[in-house]
């Protein structure tokens, strides 16, 4: 096993904790974010909440049926880093 493929084996669960991470302290501020910052009414954080639930629901299941079927993770958690940016 050489150094590059070893390398990448070790850096796909450091980048799914690092998104994660990510992700879970952007939702405490959202709501704050949404009702002083941009001036919006507080019922759409529930929009906001919904909205946030089903793209995530829908990614999980997209990524989760291509990793049954054998997809390579490693691109898998590429393109969900470019599309997250």
């Amino acid at each position: 096993m050489n150094f590059r493929s070893n390398w990448s084996s070790n850096s796909i669960p450091f980048c799914l904790l690092v998104g994660a991470l990510c992700s879970a302290s952007l939702a405490p501020f959202m709501g704050y974010f949404i009702v002083e910052d941009q001036g919006e009414q507080p019922w759409k954080i529930s929009v906001y909440s919904a909205l946030v639930s089903i793209t995530t629901m829908a990614g999980n299941r997209f990524f989760g049926e291509r990793i049954d079927n054998g997809a390579r993770i490693q691109r898998l958690v590429q393109m969900a880093t470019v599309v997250r940016s």
